[in-house]
């Protein structure tokens, strides 16, 4: 994967980003995709202004879920829109559980149902899992992906290209 640093690549990245932005990473998957995107009331999305308390919501979501999967999970990561600083964005926490291999997502699967995440399948993408959250918590939605898998990879190469120039994130 070249590296996103030409002035062709960063309009790519920020189309990507609008993509991403607009689809949630997620193709059209009936009552799946509108269960994980958060569409509780129909299609209308609502964009905001950046919310220095994302960042922290995301802390304290990650703080409550790693206690369950340490050992078999890598990491937790912020993604998607809120985790831009300065970007507009849905309202709603993006984060991704990152797994060494594909054999470590069944036991994430397995303990993020004790934490009452209701698991969606991997909604057509491979290697990108999907979960509801539980009634009662913050909006967020949440993945498991093995590291090195395109799930993650363009999750991270989006967000970090936006961090990094944030003139480009619109």
């Amino acid at each position: 994967m070249r590296r996103l640093t030409e002035a062709n690549d960063r309009r790519i990245a920020v189309k990507c980003h609008r993509i991403i932005a607009a689809t949630a990473i997620l193709p059209d998957c009936g009552a799946k995709y509108s269960k994980v995107m958060g569409i509780d009331k129909g299609p209308t999305v609502v964009v905001v202004e950046y919310d220095p308390e994302w960042p922290r919501r995301f802390d304290d979501l990650r703080a409550r879920i790693w206690p369950a999967l340490a050992g078999v999970a890598d990491r937790i990561e912020h993604v998607g829109s809120t985790s831009v600083p300065g970007l507009k964005a849905k309202p709603i926490i993006d984060m991704t559980i990152v797994v060494r291999q594909r054999a470590d997502v069944p036991p994430v699967i397995e303990r993020l149902a004790t934490l009452g995440y209701h698991h969606l399948g991997n909604l057509d993408i491979e290697d990108l899992e999907a979960f509801a959250r539980p009634a009662g918590l913050p909006r967020h939605r949440l993945y498991v992906c093995p590291d090195g898998t395109i799930g993650i990879v363009n999750q991270l190469a989006v967000r970090d290209y936006l961090r990094a120039h944030p003139d480009a994130a619109l």
